[in-house]
């Protein structure tokens, strides 16, 4: 029937009627609560590895988890959403102080929000993302002259294509 039809996960994913997939969201949300990117090698790295070495599984279904909190489908996380999405899945009394640190350590543009580039480095199972394989490649990508170390002039390079990238995001 048309009833059933519009039930479908794709049909609501299409008309962004998209559900929390608590599992996935309590993985998510208690990920983000605990991220940290003090230092630029890090997002940097962090920022590598969610582009290029992260499976479209693994960034689909948080896709599917940042559109069910982006109640107003501007594409960002406001600070109301992120504590509307905390009341809902963890039923946290603290969602304010939670959500408010949590905007410190993720909004890396400081832009009041959070973009799907910063939820997505913040949330993405590091187990899996944390293979020596996906290290070993990323450190091979940062390594340009393939002699086993970073010196000066790599990471000189690579803070500018960091910097480059967050520039972007503003």
């Amino acid at each position: 029937s048309a009833e059933q039809a519009l039930a479908d996960p794709w049909f609501k994913m299409m008309l962004g009627e998209t559900t929390l997939d608590k599992p996935i969201a309590i993985s998510a949300l208690t990920n983000l609560k605990h991220f940290r990117a003090d230092r630029k090698l890090q997002e940097a790295t962090w920022v590598f590895l969610v582009s290029y070495l992260s499976t479209r599984e693994e960034k689909g279904q948080l896709l599917t988890t940042f559109q069910a909190l982006d109640l107003n489908g501007d594409g960002k996380l406001s600070r109301d959403e992120l504590i509307t999405g905390y009341q809902k899945i963890l039923g946290l009394a603290d969602a304010e102080v939670e959500v408010d640190a949590i905007m410190k350590a993720v909004d890396n543009n400081n832009s009041g929000a959070i973009d799907y580039t910063e939820f997505v480095m913040a949330t993405i199972n590091r187990q899996k993302l944390l293979s020596k394989e996906r290290l070993e490649a990323v450190f091979k990508l940062f390594d340009k002259d393939g002699n086993g170390k970073l010196d000066r002039d790599e990471l000189t390079q690579l803070m500018k294509t960091v910097n480059s990238d967050v520039t972007q995001r503003e």
